[in-house]
């Protein structure tokens, strides 16, 4: 596993390096536009105080966003090349909003836990074992009445040690984790939905026409601009314009979304610890049941077999109802990486179809 994503890192490098030095070669041949602008600031000190201020008030614009005649707009930031001032994204909006969603994931798997081990506990103090306890009360009696009687099984009585409690602390933890990311999932699929890029039919788009088109994207609202589709719209917007390659678009929209392939897949890591964990400890009930079933052997060679049966039960009851929870985890883990993946393919479908296919190099 360390080493593909070592190739696929070394590749994506490979790949995207000549592009890099294409890009800086050519702000190199556009830089006149800053030594101008030097030229006039230190050769030419002394000029006339309305082109200083004139001066002054573009700069303002450039480094805050906001123009003079509408404070209250919000900030922006824009990148000079060439005669054009290139928007690129709000200032602080997009990383606020990708560390608040970090922060809020965070505190909802806290709280999930906590959550789940709540539930789990009063259940399990309330319910399952009073009603294991009594029925195996009431078999022992069954039992010491008629010898032949045959004894049942009971759901509380497979449930009611403390490895099941810990096998379905883990496994709601699992679910509300992979309902948070399911839910995210869904929101960003909203956006496949949307026309972000209105285009006519047969309508051609310029490098030229990436900045407009650009600020449609960027209207959108923080946290939506941290969603996986407008990512690959601007990142394909701003290469065009930079670099007026059509395949230099595409290779850089494949790169974006195969990077957060990688980071969804990433993500998944802790379910898939938990749906590991979850066996682990239903084996550890089985030691656990054995060493107290061979630590009564003396009393079975008594002929007292109750605890030794006893204790075979909380192996194996132990090791069924953990295997059981993850065979179902398994599933919904299994079920949303397909979801995920999904989104990645439609959002990469979505570029190639409404942006891509439009691009035009006179």
């Amino acid at each position: 596993f360390v080493w593909r994503r070592k190739a696929s890192r070394m590749k994506a490098f490979d790949d995207q390096f000549p592009q890099a030095l294409a890009l800086f070669s050519r702000a190199l041949r556009a830089g006149h536009g800053l030594t101008s602008g030097l030229r006039h600031r230190i050769l030419r000190p002394r000029q006339v105080k309305s082109k200083r201020r004139r001066n002054s008030a573009r700069a303002k614009i450039q480094t805050s966003g906001r123009h003079p005649s509408n404070p209250s707009s919000p900030a922006k930031r824009f990148l000079p090349i060439g005669p054009y001032r290139f928007l690129l994204t709000s200032d602080v909006g997009i990383e606020s909003a990708k560390m608040k969603t970090i922060s809020t994931e965070l505190i909802y798997q806290v709280f999930a836990l906590i959550i789940a081990v709540i539930v789990v506990h009063a259940a399990y103090v309330a319910v399952i074992r009073p009603n294991a306890s009594i029925f195996l009360e009431q078999q022992a009696a069954q039992m010491a009445v008629d010898e032949n009687y045959i004894p049942e099984r009971s759901i509380f009585v497979l449930v009611r040690d403390y490895e099941q409690e810990a096998c379905f602390i883990l496994m709601l933890w699992a679910l509300a984790i992979m309902a948070y990311k399911a839910a995210t999932i869904a929101r960003e699929r909203n956006l496949l939905q949307k026309d972000l890029i209105p285009l006519a039919e047969g309508m051609s788009i310029l490098p030229e026409d990436t900045r407009d088109l650009s600020r449609q994207v960027q209207a959108l609202p923080p946290y939506q601009q941290s969603y996986l589709l407008p990512r690959c719209l601007l990142t394909s917007l701003h290469r065009f314009y930079s670099t007026r390659n059509i395949q230099d678009v595409s290779t850089a929209t494949r790169s974006v979304c195969e990077a957060e392939s990688e980071r969804l897949d990433s993500e998944l890591s802790m379910i898939r610890y938990i749906a590991w964990a979850i066996p682990s400890i239903g084996f550890i009930g089985t030691v656990r049941g054995i060493g107290d079933a061979l630590g009564q052997a003396h009393k079975a060679v008594e002929g007292d077999i109750a605890g030794v049966t006893e204790s075979l039960g909380v192996a194996f009851n132990s090791t069924l109802i953990a295997l059981v929870i993850s065979i179902v985890l398994m599933f919904v883990v299994y079920q949303l990486q397909h979801y995920q993946e999904r989104l990645v393919l439609d959002t990469e479908t979505y570029c190639d179809e409404r942006l891509i296919r439009h691009l035009q190099v006179r």
